[in-house]
Formats: structure tokens, C-alpha cells, sequence
């Protein structure tokens, strides 16, 4: 019977692929926010995120920005329910669009950035 599916299983793997997702949109963030001098729009992040993937400076897909977006408010609304500080914040306050890095961010990318060697294991790890 290898048609059985284990349920349990199979959520948890689906939803550690959404969470390896996030966590590849938010280190391709972290990076470009750092590029952007480390404060941005939402809009210019997505731009940035869409440079480094594509070499391209033509206008970003809506697909990325939304991938961008959604990484943005997913990690925003999980803060709560973290133990280690944020990585990034919004520093106009709730409703703005703007991101920058926080001290915590900008020591993660130094660390990642000092030891490539892990780059397998991603920048959020």
C-alpha cells in the first residue's frame, strides 16, 4: 500500500516548503536592502530583488513583487511569536511601506557575509 499517504506528514513537509520559501525571500531581502543602503520602499526592495535574480533592470513582474510583498508581511506578522530579535523593522511605524534593517539584521548578513561556506545553509539559519 505505497499509495497511503501519511497526512501528518505530508503537511509538515508542505509547510516546511512554504517556511524554506519565506525564508529565501526574506535572505534575498536582507541582501537587497543592504545594497540599498539599509532602508527602503517596499517597491524599491522588490526592484532589487528582481535585479540580482535577473541581471535585468527592466520592470519588476508583479509575481516578484508580490513574492516580495507577502515575504514582507508574513515575517511582519510572525514577530510576535519569535525568540530572536527581528531583522528587519519599519521604521516610519505600522502602515508605512518602508523597511530597513535592524542592528539584529545587519549582524546576520556580516555573518553570512564573513562565512560564504554556509551559504547552503541560507542566510536566516
Amino acid at each position: 500500500m505505497s499509495d497511503v499517504v501519511n497526512l501528518v506528514a505530508y503537511r509538515g513537509r508542505k509547510k516546511l516548503g512554504r517556511v524554506q520559501q519565506l525564508d529565501q525571500a526574506m535572505a534575498e531581502i536582507i541582501v537587497a536592502l543592504s545594497m540599498l543602503g539599509g532602508a527602503a520602499h517596499r517597491r524599491a526592495i522588490a526592484d532589487q530583488v528582481y535585479t540580482m535574480r535577473t541581471g535585468s533592470i527592466r520592470a519588476t513582474p508583479k509575481e516578484i513583487e508580490c513574492e516580495v510583498y507577502q515575504a514582507l508581511e508574513s515575517y511582519w506578522s510572525g514577530m510576535g511569536r519569535r525568540q530572536s530579535p527581528p531583522l528587519i523593522e519599519r521604521p516610519l511605524g505600522e502602515g508605512s511601506y518602508r523597511w530597513a534593517l535592524t542592528c539584529a539584521g545587519r549582524k546576520e548578513l556580516a555573518a553570512h557575509e564573513a562565512h560564504p561556506q554556509t551559504a547552503g545553509a541560507g542566510l536566516l539559519h
